[in-house]
């Protein structure tokens, strides 16, 4: 059994008093999910929230909302959590949204199926089409090998087909293409956010239905998701799962920096 201690900031400044700011966050799993359990949860953040709620989205994801009447110069949110995991896989019926598994077969708004994706999948040799997993795993490995990991290269709405059309992206970028290439071959698969242990950010990976169960693929390392990983939320895309989404009124301009650490402690 693998246990990971993640901490986890947000911290936005404001360059002058902004007013009825909403803001919701998808930064902690559920209590249970397949072989994964919270431990320990905690968070706090300033100034205090004047309302708090949390609720789940279609895709069963958690998400806490936080309304301040007003904020001054800066908001700032600090998260503890403890959690465990046997493995990473999840059962067909995990996270599946009220419309049913053809929410991830179908493209979606940055997991397009244009020209580019379609294009590749005609070049691509796979050995087996009828093994979904080794479908995917092959279609894992072509990603990790096609894109260059370059920092700056995308932002949070570029396409896949984008970013095989120039072959550089992060994590969210190999997560969509990947996500792309399997719908088109016909295998339902969505986005994964969460916690990979020694990185400073939020990590993606995807989840590709193989018979029965969930199985997940990390096209960025191109390896199946470690069991040290901390699952979060899954949807579409990176749409569905924002960490950070929220709204003020008032003229002031808004600068957000984050940081997580996840380390394994037992």
């Amino acid at each position: 059994m693998s246990k990971t201690s993640t901490r986890k900031t947000v911290h936005v400044r404001y360059s002058s008093p902004v007013r009825d700011c909403v803001r919701r966050l998808r930064l902690f799993p559920a209590a249970r999910r397949g072989a994964q359990n919270v431990l320990d949860l905690s968070w706090k953040c300033f100034p205090a929230a004047d309302e708090t709620r949390e609720t789940s989205d279609d895709f069963g994801n958690r998400v806490l909302e936080l309304r301040h009447q007003t904020i001054q110069s800066e908001f700032r949110f600090e998260m503890n959590l403890r959690s465990s995991r046997d493995n990473l896989d999840a059962s067909r019926d995990e996270n599946t949204a009220p419309t049913g598994i053809g929410a991830f077969l179908l493209p979606s708004a940055l997991c397009d199926l244009g020209a580019p994706i379609r294009e590749a999948l005609r070049k691509i040799e796979i050995s087996s089409s009828n093994d979904a997993a080794r479908t995917a795993s092959e279609l894992c490995r072509w990603t990790h090998q096609s894109i260059e990991y370059s920092v700056g290269a995308t932002g949070l709405e570029t396409t896949a087909s984008h970013v095989l059309s120039q072959r550089k992206g992060v994590c969210q970028d190999f997560a969509h293409v990947l996500i792309a290439l399997c719908r088109a071959s016909g295998i339902a698969a969505r986005y994964v956010s969460g916690y990979n242990v020694g990185e400073g950010a939020m990590h993606a990976w995807v989840e590709t239905l193989c018979g029965d169960e969930w199985i997940s693929f990390d096209p960025t390392h191109n390896r199946r998701t470690r069991d040290d990983c901390v699952f979060v939320a899954c949807g579409r895309d990176f749409r569905d799962v924002s960490p950070v989404r929220g709204s003020f009124r008032g003229n002031a301009r808004a600068q957000m920096r984050t940081w997580c650490e996840t380390i394994c402690d037992g």
